[in-house]
């Protein structure tokens, strides 16, 4: 592949080699898995099949399907993406600039005393009204959220330090680092040239952001997160910032499984900022803005090195 060879190309054909390397990302990450497992079943293919067939109810597979899924779907295109769309990767992907401690600080308090707010943004989203003739939508995507949530509790409930380190790595690291290059690495450089306001593409890559993780409830929250984590990037002008604080967002989930072994404080946990706890969302969205507008003005302010 000849480096830059579609830096002049137009946004739609951008975006269409996006989503055929995404496409082509997944499934070779999934024959990837197969393979892993052809070796780890002693080259049986019926080990394969069986393994493959009860991937939902098995934590180890789950995770190795995260693992290959953050490689080959997320991380793998966005390398090769930016090496045809560019001359210089590292400065496409903006992975050049450097960042102070302070900004490192306020990015992880940022992601912290976010919480909170999304949590109710989440609840209020389950509130919304939907006509007679969608209950049966409703039903559906509730099933589809509780079955994603359970799979998600299985990976990373455990009571093994190792374990925990393991998921650490593959929830919090890879997919931190392959979703950001792939999203405010890659599409957000796309989408810079559809729209000439920034903050258009920002939202509008945050917000295709959170489609692709087909929640419906966490939607609204999670756009506004893929937002944030645009603005990060716009302002420190390092995509390492966006990535740190997409790692902080993940990390907090994976601590929280191995700390709290009670599911319903989890379950609790997830309503900080709903119903009597009202008044700590609207606190977190304050301390969240006052948080934000010095990271701002740090960033504005300083000259980071490369």
């Amino acid at each position: 592949m000849v480096k830059g060879l579609f830096k002049n190309s137009s946004a739609f054909v951008q975006i269409l080699l996006l989503f055929l390397f995404v496409i082509l990302g997944v499934l070779f990450g999934e024959s990837l898995h197969r393979g892993f497992l052809f070796l780890q079943n002693g080259f049986s293919m019926e080990g394969v099949n069986e393994s493959m067939l009860n991937m939902q109810g098995n934590a180890q597979l789950l995770r190795q399907s995260f693992f290959f899924q953050a490689l080959c779907g997320f991380f793998l295109p966005a390398l090769i993406l930016s090496w045809l769309f560019s001359d210089d990767v590292r400065h496409y992907l903006h992975t050049e600039q450097g960042f102070s401690g302070s900004v490192m600080m306020l990015t992880v308090l940022g992601i912290i005393f976010l919480i909170p707010f999304q949590n109710a943004v989440i609840y209020w989203t389950q509130q919304i009204p939907l006509p007679e003739s969608l209950k049966a939508v409703e039903v559906k995507i509730t099933q589809w959220e509780e079955q994603a949530q359970q799979m998600v509790g299985l990976v990373l409930t455990t009571d093994k330090y190792l374990t925990f380190l393991t998921n650490l790595l593959i929830v919090a690291v890879f997919t931190a680092v392959g979703e950001e290059f792939l999203f405010r690495g890659v599409l957000l450089n796309i989408f810079k040239k559809v729209f000439k306001n920034p903050h258009v593409a920002i939202w509008t890559v945050g917000i295709i952001f959170s489609f692709v993780h087909f929640q419906f409830y966490g939607f609204f929250a999670r756009a506004i997160l893929g937002a944030y984590l645009g603005y990060l990037l716009y302002y420190s002008k390092s995509i390492w910032i966006p990535v740190l604080a997409h790692f902080t967002q993940n990390a907090i989930g994976v601590i929280g499984f191995y700390s709290v072994k009670d599911p319903e404080m989890l379950k609790k946990i997830d309503l900080v900022g709903v119903g009597s706890t009202s008044w700590v969302a609207v606190l977190s969205l304050a301390l969240f803005t006052i948080t934000f507008t010095l990271l701002i003005k740090k960033c504005k302010s300083q000259d980071f090195p490369s």
